[in-house]
């Protein structure tokens, strides 16, 4: 049942309305969370719902474990080793085995492995992450005890169970815990209901519209056809790619954003504009910051961090985030694409360290100069002040379009059936047919490029017209915002989007 169903418009409504009849009993409230969310997961296979069951089962087990256990480490370790057998089981085998047969071909031996079908059980990867964050903070605070009850729903939320974003147990300096809430003793009430519509509305247009139209009329054909590419329809498929998976998973984003303040939860933002961003940790800043985040605390800071020198950092940024692409898949095509990310974030890094060397270096040149008073003070001139405001104006944005083309380049990778037909696209970037100017219309292209150039601009635009309606009085909000979804509705294609990262 998606959440841009009718049924599940339905459903949730008449729910709501139970739930927040019981304001005043929380418990009674989360176990009204905990039957839908697994009534939400059934409606997808009874399979997924055993899944997510035992797992959580296990997650309980190991958690009083983790208080029995004198090895401080020991549960964690139980848990790493139960997270790789889930994944190798459900997500990666099939990637393996057949690796597995390639080297034996190779060789000359048979060195098959069984064939096991099993399909990837919906929302897996997600309450994996959340169990993480559930096993480490026992381990930190051993005082922290939860029933089987609480660890249940805690994994199973169904705001957040199918694509994200990914949720602590408890609050962070960016996000508040998800289980904190869950076991607050406070009345719950709704956080800015008109907000929360707004995001819903967003999401819908997000996701209906803009995302549904750019993969029918740019994306599908460039990556089910890569062979017929021109220059121009991979440079136009990947700028539609580009913002597809976007409008695809923030819509998806703010949509359980919405659901959840609904709720009466404050679920982690999980996108800040990441297109505006000038290098490649600006856009991880930016981009999937729930998961950007749980790679920093469990990944990348376990590692070392940034504790060890400069290269021992550059080479765990690299780990973590080609880490990060094979979570997202087991095919070659992830694996590069986070390496890809990886290399990208080292040279920025690198590129950082030589203009902070640059900047300190002028810097004692001019305490130097002070020392033997040669520097004097010199009248503001107002043209210089324009000059400058003109060079970091273009610089920055330079830096922008920089970034974001080399995100587009890796997107490639990323949405690519095969790594075959990635190169084959790269190839097309570098093969300049004239001819192809003709397919495309002229309107087509001076809004793409528009929107790429003045994209900042229009989410500051954006954004301010959120914040005029969220002051609305209620009757002229509820008004233009029956008048904001009919439109949606009508402008949008037939049948209901899916959602992207619900594959991985």
């Amino acid at each position: 049942m998606s959440f841009l169903s009718l049924e599940f418009i339905l459903v949730f409504t008449f729910f709501l309305i139970i739930y927040w009849l019981l304001a005043n009993k929380p418990k009674i409230q989360n176990g009204l969370i905990l039957l839908g969310s697994y009534a939400f997961i059934s409606s997808f296979s009874l399979y997924a719902t055993l899944v997510l069951f035992a797992y959580s089962t296990l997650i309980y087990i190991l958690s009083l474990l983790s208080h029995k256990i004198r090895k401080k480490h020991f549960p964690v370790y139980l848990l790493l080793l139960l997270i790789c057998i889930m994944f190798f089981l459900f997500k990666y085998y099939d990637a393996i085995r057949e690796f597995v047969l390639f080297i034996g071909q190779f060789f000359g031996f048979n060195l098959g492995l069984p064939l096991i079908n099993l399909a990837l059980p919906i929302g897996l990867s997600f309450y994996l992450f959340h169990s993480v964050s559930l096993i480490v903070e026992q381990q930190k605070n051993t005082r922290l005890k939860y029933t089987f009850f609480q660890t249940l729903t805690y994994l199973s939320f169904f705001p957040s169970l199918v694509a994200g974003p990914i949720n602590r147990v408890n609050d962070t300096k960016h996000q508040p815990g998800l289980m904190s809430q869950l076991l607050s003793s406070e009345y719950r009430k709704m956080i800015e209901p008109k907000r929360a519509f707004i995001y819903i509305l967003m999401a819908t247009f997000k996701l209906w519209v803009l995302s549904s139209y750019l993969d029918e009329w740019f994306v599908n054909d460039l990556f089910s056809t890569p062979a017929n590419s021109s220059t121009l329809t991979v440079l136009i498929g990947l700028y539609a790619y580009a913002f597809q998976i976007y409008f695809n998973f923030s819509g998806y984003s703010e949509l359980v954003l919405g659901l959840g303040m609904l709720l009466g939860f404050r679920l982690p933002l999980n996108f800040k504009n990441p297109y505006i961003a000038e290098n490649l940790k600006q856009f991880w800043d930016r981009w999937h910051i729930s998961l950007s985040l749980f790679i920093r605390d469990f990944i990348y800071i376990p590692l070392g961090g940034s504790r060890s020198g400069f290269l021992i950092t550059q080479l765990n940024v690299l780990i973590a985030m080609t880490i990060s692409g094979i979570w997202h898949g087991a095919g070659l095509t992830f694996l590069f694409w986070g390496i890809l990310h990886g290399v990208g974030q080292i040279i920025t890094n690198c590129y950082s360290r030589l203009i902070q060397y640059r900047i300190e270096k002028k810097a004692n040149i001019a305490k130097a100069l002070a020392t033997f008073e040669i520097s004097k003070e010199l009248p503001v001139n107002s043209s210089s002040i324009k000059e400058n405001f003109f060079a970091v104006f273009v610089t920055k944005n330079f830096y922008r379009l920089l970034t974001f083309h080399f995100i587009c380049v890796t997107w490639i990778f990323f949405r690519a059936n095969s790594f075959s037909d990635a190169i084959a696209i790269v190839e097309h970037l570098f093969i300049w047919d004239q001819s192809a100017l003709a397919d495309f219309n002229f309107l087509t292209i001076c809004i793409i490029i528009a929107t790429i150039l003045f994209y900042p601009s229009i989410v500051k635009m954006i954004n301010a017209w959120i914040e005029k309606l969220v002051f609305l009085n209620w009757k002229y909000f509820v008004l233009i915002l029956i008048l904001l979804m009919q439109f949606v509705i009508y402008i949008a294609p037939s049948g209901v989007p899916g959602f992207i990262y619900a594959s991985f």
